[in-house]
């Protein structure tokens, strides 16, 4: 069953029906306004909303969606027309770009219902009077300067003095686009546009939104539609429905796992007739007709060159994706397989291969590597502060050091001519601990380089090599490496970095960071590592149960926000993320089983606004990711099964 359910059509819906998806419709006013205030501060998030005129009143439909993280949001439904372009300034002035922009008619009269988001705008655009004889060459506009329609609406506005009616277009529209052809046709009266709609579908076109408004003669419907070229894409366009016929196509569709994508609604005739009529356009939404443009979205709102991306659902992989060149003077293209640093995602890695050890009785939690004995003892002789001593492994991994927090003096970022080993000693002998071990939060750099100091002593290898020949390589992971630090370094298969704060991505020491933040590897090894630590996986296990649990049980203390053992921890969804210079990636677990890895070329930190950020984005992007996809394919083993489990789900 699709993950979503509509409302029966023989009532109003004003109430909130389980899934994904929620349409009402065929509200009254204060219908609407009592649905609005019941669902609004929920993970419900408004996404399309149409008013039409029934009579003298007007009647509501609204389409929600249940996400993950609802992004801020601002609506309002009764705006005379004329104040409208005030209303568009202010908003926009405050963070917010239109995503729906609906006018529509009372009587004479002509208000606006409009949905807003807070997010990043470069490049929107949105234009209002554009008479329909004219859309023609508004569309070759927007097209010549780049640009993508991605919101219609048709109306018409009556002038006294005259006594006539006049009818216009109202777009939004945005640059860079994402590589969809599109086009838009119309104005058709409703035997052109059926001609319309069977010819572009059999040339692979899929209709995206379909509107319709009423002639000069106020009875004669005119259709517009707006185009994008995607064969692949399962959908559903209907004409004129009225509020019966809305319904019961909306009861027809659920079962085949099609979501409303468009009302098109609008009003059937400006008289005392006036009555609600729908054009919806439904779609079946899977990740091949969803993940591009809301990766090339996120790619144009936080400037980001290069993004890859993959999914894995149940333990197997069901779609990657690459956005952008990998490098923009070759214009190579990036795929799943493009070689990325990771960062701090480099964290999980380590502290795995710590846990792996402890699983092998060759290291325990409660050693204590700077204690008298310890294996990093003859590091800590000249330590400025005895109580270094008492840092145990668990410590470590929990970031409960006691100090070398990751701020303005991050240890990681000093003596870049001192290799790990030697930066240790440097560190303990330079710098003392804010609190004693165990008893305060500090998210460390310092702490988890010293684990990759603990791991090349226990193991008498170095960290890299015995990370690469020992873990990863019983996860079948065989693309990730320490990555270089200059440009002259860059493996053939990496991205190149930009990085938007002024800093250099090739001026670090990245090596040097290797057990926190030095790998570099592709998104399809970083699932396939992240399926080999989930005890719900169906492969086998690189760690006893015992150690996972341990691993992913947060410390509790106070600022740690969920942290365990290199993991993020937060109602059974496992995280890490990670932020250099030119560089910005995510690694995630789902409770219900997913596991996603995004990672791309650039940074921006907003310090005034962290959901500006570039790791604010990718978190984003992959929350509206798994929210917008209602059907994911069966998918590709990530390796061999556990012999406890033989079949895959």
């Amino acid at each position: 069953m699709p993950e979503f359910g509509y409302p029966p059509a023989s009532t109003p819906a004003v109430a909130m029906v389980g899934g994904k998806g929620l349409v009402q419709y065929d509200l009254s006013e204060s219908e609407w306004n009592a649905a609005f205030d019941r669902m609004r501060g929920s993970n419900w998030m408004l996404v399309d909303l149409a008013v039409a005129a029934a009579g003298s009143a007007t009647r509501y439909a609204a389409r929600w969606e249940r996400l993950t993280s609802p992004r801020p949001r601002s609506t309002r439904w009764t705006i005379p027309w004329a104040d409208y372009p005030r209303v568009y300034e202010t908003d926009l002035a405050a963070g917010f770009r239109p995503v729906v922009v609906r006018p529509y008619n009372v009587g004479t009269e002509l208000w606006v219902a409009a949905i807003w988001e807070k997010a990043a705008h470069r490049g929107h655009h949105w234009k209002r009077g554009v008479p329909v004889a004219d859309l023609a060459a508004h569309v070759a506009t927007v097209r010549a300067g780049g640009g993508r329609i991605v919101d219609l609406a048709a109306y018409t506005r009556y002038d006294a003095e005259s006594d006539t009616w006049t009818s216009y277009v109202s777009s939004i529209w945005m640059d860079a686009p994402d590589g969809h052809e599109w086009q838009v046709t119309g104005p058709e009266g409703g035997s052109a546009s059926q001609a319309t709609f069977e010819r572009l579908t059999a040339e692979g076109w899929a209709p995206v939104q379909a509107t319709a408004y009423n002639h000069a003669d106020g009875s004669t419907r005119r259709f517009l539609t707006r185009w994008e070229r995607d064969a692949d894409r399962t959908f559903v366009a209907r004409r004129s429905l009225d509020t019966g016929g809305f319904g019961a196509e909306l009861a027809a569709d659920a079962d085949q796992a099609l979501r409303l994508s468009t009302f098109g609604g609008y009003a059937a005739y400006r008289d005392a007739a006036a009555s609600p009529r729908f054009s919806p356009v439904l779609v079946r939404r899977d990740p091949g007709t969803v993940v591009p443009g809301l990766v090339a979205e996120f790619a144009r709102d936080y400037d980001v060159p290069a993004v890859s991306l993959a999914v894995a659902r149940h333990g197997l992989l069901c779609h990657t994706h690459g956005h952008g060149d990998a490098d923009v003077s070759t214009g190579a293209p990036v795929t799943g397989s493009t070689s990325f640093r990771i960062a701090s995602v480099s964290k999980p890695i380590t502290a795995t291969a710590v846990m792996r050890l402890v699983d092998r009785g060759e290291l325990t939690l409660q050693d204590k590597p700077f204690a008298t004995g310890g294996v990093l003892a003859d590091l800590a002789t000249s330590a400025s502060d005895a109580r270094v001593r008492d840092i145990t492994v668990a410590h470590l991994l929990r970031h409960l050091a006691g100090g070398w927090a990751h701020d303005d003096q991050d240890p990681m970022f000093r003596q870049p001519d001192l290799d790990a080993t030697k930066l240790v000693a440097w560190v303990l002998e330079n710098r003392r601990l804010d609190h004693a071990p165990g008893a305060a939060y500090a998210y460390s750099n310092f702490g988890y380089c010293v684990l990759g100091r603990v791991i090349e002593r226990v193991t008498g290898t170095s960290y890299q090599q015995h990370v690469r020949d020992g873990l990863l390589a019983e996860c079948g992971v065989t693309g990730l490496r320490i990555a270089g630090n200059t440009l002259g370094q860059r493996a053939r298969d990496e991205v190149v970095y930009f990085d938007q704060d002024g800093d250099d991505p090739y001026g670090m020491q990245v090596s040097r960071m290797d057990a926190h933040g030095g790998w570099r590897g592709n998104v399809v090894d970083l699932v396939r590592f992240g399926v080999r630590v989930d005890s719900r996986s169906m492969y086998p296990q690189v760690l006893d149960q015992e150690s996972i649990t341990w691993m992913t049980m947060p410390s509790g203390l106070a600022g740690s926000h969920g942290y365990a053992a290199g993991w993020a921890v937060e109602e059974g969804n496992w995280s890490h993320n990670g932020s250099l210079p030119g560089t910005s990636s995510l690694l995630t677990r789902t409770d219900d089983g997913f596991w996603c890895a995004v990672l791309a070329n650039t940074r921006h930190d907003d310090p005034d606004d962290p959901s500006r950020g570039t790791a604010a984005g990718l978190s984003t992007l992959m929350s509206t990711i798994r929210d917008c996809v209602d059907v994911w394919p069966r998918g590709l083993l990530l390796g061999p099964l556990s012999p406890e489990m033989p079949d895959s789900p």
